[in-house]
């Protein structure tokens, strides 16, 4: 396989990975407001730690990937 072609599927599958995180945080805060205080803040401070920590479940280089995008690229239009 095309090392150029893997890296760029290893990408789309981490942002596919942080897309259904996405979606989980987004039903987690649309909940909050059906939720009691103390059910509420849980939420926030889970919501609030995926946040902080969301680098770290994103490993996908943008420079690489550019890099990558452009040389996969260029062998295509060679």
């Amino acid at each position: 396989m095309n090392p150029h072609l893997k890296t760029l599927q290893d990408c789309e599958s981490e942002l596919t990975g942080a897309s259904d995180a996405l979606a989980i945080l987004t039903g987690l805060f649309s909940a909050i407001p059906k939720l009691d205080q103390v059910n509420a803040a849980a939420v926030a401070r889970a919501g609030r730690y995926i946040a902080e920590d969301w680098a770290n479940m994103l490993d996908v280089d943008a420079e690489q990937l550019r890099i990558e995008a452009s040389a996969l690229n260029g062998e295509v239009q060679s």
